[in-house]
């Protein structure tokens, strides 16, 4: 009747339900119930009942169940933090803000000074070798003394300087590539916990950043005599390091599961039961109510039918009663109506 007609919707509004997550990891958690639509219905209800673990929000109950349920179920090693120490030690590099420049106590010192820019006076020496005692400048006779004097002025200490810049140059370019290089390293690992697009984007951003220090340190090897400030790669650094904390945290977590993968298997099938219940939960309400209303109407009716049927069997009683006192007349009445024929009383008779 009506009572099989409502369970019929409810098991058809829940087995909906049940299929709306078929093709999602949560469905893994519902084990044991998939392929029988009664089952599922009566599971259901029983949680809606019974459970009482916390609510949790689909997206994290996808990502644990991607976890707890999933092939793979060993730890995982947590990503080793690139030590960006060393270029930044590079970065902070005394050479830079130094204004390289030859001995200003020589001859030659002073005409240099007033130039202003020992520099280019440096970057002419080359020529003077190949041009036979002429200025390669003004085209006028060269003294015996004006290389010496050259030579003198960018002594040994400008030397020093000039090949700790090169140094520098070697140093940065070979620590700026082994740093990116791990990094790249990561990306290529497709680790599932990490933010790979977000790390890639931050890769590039201090790449450039190293790119652009670079050029600054070779422009300081032509131009010795600048000072120079290098981009600061720090907060770079510091966003990458970020991001690979984030991703550690969330392996430490997995590995946590891991270790208690029974126990939190079966905490998570709670939960997802908890989440799928408590999304129907005003239509399960709805149906045990009106399930119990009219479980109440057909008990009331059963009692009635029992009253009525109770009735009719103490009828049924009563008429046997009847029944039975009246069949002992019987006999009584034909012995006497036989003896009444016997004695010739032929015009009379007992009749019930």
């Amino acid at each position: 009747g009506e009572l099989i007609m409502v369970r019929q919707q409810y098991k058809d509004r829940v087995w909906k339900q049940k299929q709306k997550y078929d093709m999602s990891p949560i469905k893994a958690g519902l084990a044991g119930f998939l392929n029988n639509k009664e089952n599922f219905c009566n599971e259901v209800t029983r949680h809606y009942e019974k459970n009482r673990q916390k609510r949790i929000d689909y997206p994290e109950l996808k990502e644990r169940a991607l976890t707890i349920f999933g092939k793979n179920t060993s730890a995982i090693d947590l990503i080793e933090e690139p030590d960006f120490s060393k270029i930044i030690s590079l970065n902070e590099s005394a050479i830079l803000s130094k204004r390289v420049i030859g001995k200003e106590d020589v001859d030659i010192g002073a005409l240099i000074k007033k130039l202003g820019n020992s520099d280019w006076v440096k970057l002419g020496m080359k020529y003077i070798d190949l041009s036979d005692g002429i200025c390669p400048f003004c085209q006028r006779t060269l003294s015996d003394t004006f290389k010496s004097q050259l030579e003198e002025y960018f002594d040994e200490s400008y030397l020093a300087a000039l090949q700790e810049i090169e140094s520098l140059i070697n140093e940065y370019k070979d620590c700026s590539q082994q740093l990116i290089q791990q990094l790249n390293g990561i990306v290529q690992q497709d680790i599932q916990f990490i933010e790979n697009a977000e790390l890639k984007t931050r890769i590039a951003e201090l790449s450039g950043v190293f790119d652009k220090n670079l050029r600054l340190i070779e422009h300081k090897r032509s131009n010795a005599s600048v000072p120079i400030e290098l981009l600061d790669n720090k907060p770079y650094s510091d966003l990458i390091i970020k991001v690979i904390q984030a991703a550690n945290d969330k392996i430490a977590r997995y590995n946590e599961i891991v270790a208690n993968i029974g126990v939190e298997r079966r905490n998570l099938t709670a939960q997802i039961w908890r989440f799928i219940t408590d999304e129907i939960k005003n239509e399960i309400s709805d149906y045990l109510s009106k399930e119990a209303e009219l479980k109440g109407e057909i008990s009331t009716l059963k009692t009635n039918i029992d009253g009525y049927n109770k009735k009719i069997e103490d009828l049924k009683k009563e008429l046997e009663q009847l029944q039975g006192s009246l069949t002992s007349v019987v006999p009584m009445k034909d012995y006497i109506n036989h003896q009444l024929e016997e004695f010739g009383f032929t015009g009379f008779r007992l009749a019930l």
